[in-house]
């Protein structure tokens, strides 16, 4: 792109892939993968009733760019302790007396929710509620332990909003995390 005219996505993809930043993020994942998620999480992060403000320091900047916690969410390794349909050896118990993961189950029966809410009266959709869903349940996923029930749910929710957005991560739609 030249010098007065906006960024084009695919320059910017370029540049977030070879920046450190994305190599110290990705994990076994791809840094496209991941260069993904942080740059199209920014812009689908802000409402469409708000002005998008954008520097190539907030697309970088953690606490400005919720993208970053996703793509740390979506590429941290996750241990496959059991079989994602296989019981814990307490049936159970043991993950429903834990508040993270009641928390992140509870959180998962919100995304039918936060669908509706994207679409206005007007018809207009207005992807941020899903896109915020999708931050606060990569934020809760990064305090869970790997491995754990929270974690395994918390993956679900997070993958269930990234494929709501469209956005690719290297893995089947809908598969299991």
């Amino acid at each position: 792109s030249g010098v007065d005219e906006p960024p084009l996505i695919d320059d910017l993809l370029a540049a977030l892939v070879a920046s450190p930043e994305i190599a110290a993020v990705r994990g076994r994942h791809e840094p496209d993968a991941a260069a993904d998620l942080v740059l199209k999480t920014f812009f689908l992060a802000t409402p469409l009733a708000k002005p998008l403000v954008w520097s190539w320091d907030r697309l970088m900047d953690p606490q400005v760019n919720p993208g970053w916690a996703v793509a740390r969410a979506w590429c941290r390794d996750e241990p496959r302790s059991r079989p994602s349909t296989a019981q814990p050896p307490d049936g159970g118990a043991g993950e429903a007396a834990d508040p993270h993961y009641r928390r992140a189950v509870l959180q998962a029966q919100t995304v039918p929710f936060e669908v509706a809410k994207c679409v206005e009266a007007s018809g207009h959709v207005d992807l941020s509620h899903v896109t915020s869903l999708l931050v606060l349940s990569a934020r809760r996923l990064l305090e869970t332990d790997p491995g754990s029930g929270a974690a395994r749910v918390g993956r679900a929710t997070v993958r269930r909003g990234l494929d709501l957005l469209g956005l690719r991560t290297g893995e089947p739609p809908g598969g299991i995390p």
